[in-house]
């Protein structure tokens, strides 16, 4: 009798076979996060990969012009420089970590948790998470549910909508602030079940808060500072 093990090979996604760690180097021709030059391996890191954006001897962009809206490697930032992100609408399906003195600043660019993710703000330095996209911060209907903010140590600016169109939740621990200037549930107002979990931290609203449906501010400790009025 033969064995179906060969076969069996052949089916498995390559990419699970050879997860890599991919490292930008920024050597191709253009910014895109779809050009493999600009990695140093031969290929976009891809399903099961990790992908590192280390910025110890300088400042990184990376255009998602033409990339995937799902990026399924896990995301790494480190360094004491700045990474740019831009022109794009993404979910980070498998992670997203930011540590050391990392900075980031995105223009037009939606940043979404993926579903049943954490991404972790874990960095002295600070993301901006800019206007001109919109939504800077995104929790968006039928496409990731349940993902997870975490801010552990560094602040978080998000200068456009910090929005729940679908469950999910911030947490801002100790050492870690979030500063917003339209954070909101929108959409099914009665179906909405989102939260903000405040252990330690800060978060800062600089306008009005409409807070609908069965969302939820837990305070376990720290400072919540609204300038203006909350609407349950």
């Amino acid at each position: 009798m033969k064995s179906a093990a060969p076969l069996l090979a052949l089916l498995l996604p390559t990419s699970s076979l050879h997860a890599v760690t991919a490292t930008w180097t920024g050597n191709g021709a253009n910014d895109l996060w779809s050009n493999p030059n600009n990695w140093d391996t031969p290929h976009v890191p891809g399903l099961g990969d990790i992908a590192v954006l280390d910025t110890s001897s300088q400042d990184w962009k990376v255009d998602f012009t033409g990339a995937d809206t799902n990026i399924y490697a896990e995301v790494r930032l480190s360094g004491p420089n700045t990474v740019m992100f831009s022109n794009k609408s993404v979910t980070f399906g498998k992670g997203f970590t930011a540590t050391g003195g990392v900075s980031l600043a995105t223009t037009n660019f939606e940043f979404l948790p993926g579903s049943g993710q954490t991404l972790i703000w874990n960095s002295t330095g600070t993301a901006d998470l800019d206007p001109s996209a919109n939504r800077g911060l995104y929790w968006q209907s039928g496409v990731n549910a349940g993902g997870v903010f975490e801010i552990q140590t560094g602040t978080v600016n998000v200068n456009g909508y910090a929005l729940f169109n679908s469950n999910g939740s911030i947490n801002i621990l100790k050492g870690g602030k979030l500063n917003t200037s339209d954070l909101y549930t929108k959409g099914a107002w009665n179906n909405v079940n989102s939260a903000i979990n405040i252990n330690g931290g800060e978060l800062t609203q600089s306008t009005d808060m409409d807070w609908a449906g069965k969302s939820d501010i837990n305070l376990t400790r720290g400072v919540f500072t609204v300038a203006g009025k909350i609407t349950f």
